[in-house]
């Protein structure tokens, strides 16, 4: 196991974004593709803590002090005593000892924990085919999304042509978006590049690519983008699409871990002390 930080963008955090800690393993020691999602790890004793490995893109990511103050956060996030500490997991432990020992029909009276935020939630939500009325709108959430993530002015000459959003875009490209109560707020779209090419460093091969995905910055930290890559997986594997690539922004290099993406590369941008990070999201047979 081992520890792994990420930034999880958050409106009501200071910065913009949170900083999650969880532990990550591999399913074959000898297979290095193979990744298992990431694990609550809150409630691992503070001895096995000490003997964990440090995830490598973390070092360089985040400094020794923030990865200090971050793990000694989650290792008393449940409490400053190990005992109590136990004493809770103990209690979780009987309760789910609990559920698996109720009937069929018992266990059909219970909902998970998604159903049950999903019935607190006062809005639905829908993802459609985007439609050539809707181009406006897309330019708009991809122009406030670049604001948001506190880009300076002088870059937004460089990304008017990238951002704006033309009607022949929807020829090609497969676009959805996500509306509540009939109002788009984020979307996303993905390619398939028939041929390889390059972009300055960056290498851009054939194949299916996430192309954008854009969220109202009012909209961020309500699980917004977790709805929208669930159906972009779901779309993926209707279509029996096997690995979709990622071109992602270094803040959202946290968000496309957790929806179990895999780091590749990181590239140097054509815009001044920027990067680029090359991702990939592979479907298991």
């Amino acid at each position: 196991m081992s520890i792994v930080l990420g930034k999880e963008f958050d409106r009501d955090a200071p910065n913009g974004y949170y900083v999650g800690v969880s532990g990550r393993k591999k399913d074959n020691a000898n297979d290095e593709n193979e990744i298992t999602p990431f694990y609550a790890i809150e409630f691992t004793p503070w001895d096995e803590w000490l003997s964990m490995e440090i995830d490598s893109n973390t070092i360089s990511e985040f400094t020794e002090l923030d990865i200090i103050a971050h793990c000694l956060y989650e290792m008393t996030f449940i409490g400053f005593d190990e005992t109590k500490i136990q004493g809770k997991l103990n209690h979780l432990s009987k309760t789910a000892e609990i559920v698996e020992n109720m009937t069929d029909e018992e266990k059909g009276k219970l909902i998970t924990i998604d159903k049950l935020i999903s019935a607190l939630e006062d809005k639905s939500y829908k993802i459609r085919i985007a439609q050539d009325r809707d181009e406006a709108y897309l330019t708009e959430i991809s122009s406030a999304s670049k604001k948001y993530l506190s880009f300076t002015s002088e870059y937004f000459n460089i990304w008017e042509c990238e951002q704006t959003i033309p009607t022949k875009y929807f020829s090609g490209d497969e676009v959805f978006v996500l509306e509540i109560d009939n109002e788009i707020i984020a979307y996303y779209s993905i390619v398939n590049l028939h041929e390889s090419f390059k972009i300055g460093e960056v290498e851009i091969e054939k194949g299916f690519w996430l192309k954008h995905m854009f969220i109202k910055p009012e909209k961020i930290g309500e699980e917004i983008g977790k709805k929208l890559f669930s159906h972009l997986i779901d779309f993926s594997k209707d279509n029996s699409i096997k690995e979709i690539k990622i071109l992602a922004d270094p803040n959202s290099k946290g968000f496309f871990q957790k929806m179990g993406c895999d780091y590749i590369k990181e590239y140097s941008s054509t815009i001044k002390n920027k990067a680029t990070l090359k991702m990939s999201y592979h479907f298991k047979n």
